[in-house]
Parts: C-alpha cells; structure tokens; sequence
C-alpha cells in the first residue's frame, strides 16, 4: 500500500517523493521522522501504522504529516478501513497531502487511470511487492510472479492503463538480465506500454518503459524521444529520469 501512495504522490509535477526503495530500511529499523527526513532530504514525512482485524480484512491507520524543520504534525488522521475501502482512501490520502502542502495540482493530474474495481487493484498492489522485491533480490521467480498477478488484473480491467504499463516494465527488466527470450520479452514489453499509452497517453511510467525498450533495441533517438516524454509528465518519479539519463550517452556513442 506504501508504495501505491509513493507512486500516486510521485506523479505529481510540484512535488518530490523519495521512491519506495529509499524508505524500505526504515521498515525493519524504525526512526524519528526528523531523522528520516533529514537522511533522505525532505522537508516532510507522512507516517503510519495498521493492524489488521479479524477474517475479512479490515485495516486500521493512524496517519500524521510531519514538518521536518519543527517536528510538529500538519495534519494527523484515523482510518478504519475494509478491503474495498482501499482505492478512494488512496485518492483521499493524496488530496489530504497535496491540501496540507499547499500543492498545485493540474487538471491532468487528479485525472487518473486506476481501476474501480478493489480485487483487481489488490492484485496490482501484491504485484508491485514482488516488482520491489526482485529489485532488492535479482531472482527471475519475483518478475514471474509479480506479472502473473498483473496478467490477472488485466483480465478482470483491461482498461486499467497501470496494469499494463507494469508488466511492461516486467517484460523490460527479464530481457535486459536474463537473455533466454529476450527479443520475444522486449515485443512483449513494448506492446504492452503501447496498450498503456493507448489507455493513458500521460503515464510517465509507459513512456518510461518505451525509452528502456528502445535503448534495448538500438532505437536511440527513439529512447530520448520516450525518455523526455517521461520526464515532462512525471519530472519527480527517479525511474523517468535514470532511464532519461541513461539514453542520452548511449544515443553519442552510437
């Protein structure tokens, strides 16, 4: 769930998220929120904690966003939540951060293109465990499992631009390190950001897929094109911009 709200927060222009990877640590090893914020150079921090009761799964959160520079809480809030409650919280989580930040939003960007649908964003969301998982472990078994879940998703919403831009992104990552089929996984990838952007023609994460793609393939002024693309509509999330930077020295010297 953490890493859904990084990435609903990172889409937007006027605000600098730190990416799931960064925060991991803090799991294991819990810290004051002005330490984190002074470790990863944010002026703000946005901490929870849930429990889980009883057999249907029924959440409860107790939220606070703390200014680093005094310690205090902007804003704090309790959620009781079910299973199906969990998309509109996301929204509301986000309108909440972007209101106490005093941030500018786009009519483009409360936009958005997620499913409606609570079992097919569970699925997206255990997907995106594994997707965090394989970049901490390298280990084929997590791309696998992780798009299984996605081609579900798919199945159940296949107008849900995120779930296809994802396995993309899965595609991408097995035929970059693994070379067993990987020209079939690079189609694979680039049809599937292609049916994203369809979708979405504004998921900086499609456009991203496209640029890791191209690069791949050779197809450099291709990649740059994506890459910028990526950039201008999502200049916060790191994954647009490695791979925008990424592109830029492999297009001089080929």
């Amino acid at each position: 769930m953490a890493d859904a709200v990084i990435s609903r927060l990172a889409s937007l222009r006027n605000l600098a998220v730190r990416p799931t990877s960064s925060v991991l640590k803090y799991v294991k090893t819990p810290a004051d929120p002005g330490q984190v914020a002074r470790e990863l150079y944010v002026n703000s921090v946005l901490e929870g904690t849930y429990q889980r009761i009883g057999p249907v799964i029924r959440i409860s959160l107790q939220l606070q966003l703390i200014s680093r520079d005094t310690g205090a809480a902007r804003w704090a809030s309790r959620y009781d939540l079910r299973a199906d409650d969990m998309l509109k919280f996301q929204d509301d989580l986000a309108q909440k951060v972007v209101e106490n930040l005093s941030i500018q939003v786009s009519a483009a960007e409360h936009k958005g293109s997620m499913t409606r649908s609570p079992e097919d964003y569970n699925l997206y969301l255990q997907a995106r465990y594994y997707a965090n998982e394989y970049k901490m472990r390298s280990t084929l078994n997590s791309i696998h499992q992780g798009r299984q879940l996605l081609l579900q998703a798919i199945a159940l919403d296949p107008r849900f631009a995120e779930a296809h831009s994802s396995p993309s992104e899965s595609y991408g990552m097995e035929a970059a390190n693994f070379q067993q089929n990987s020209k079939e996984n690079l189609a694979l990838s680039e049809g599937a950001a292609h049916e994203a952007l369809r979708l979405n023609p504004n998921l900086g994460e499609a456009h991203t897929a496209l640029c890791a793609v191209f690069a791949e393939i050779g197809r450099l002024e291709d990649a740059i094109r994506s890459g910028r693309q990526a950039v201008a509509l999502a200049p916060k999330l790191r994954l647009c911009l490695r791979h925008a930077r990424l592109c830029v020295p492999l297009c001089r010297s080929g």
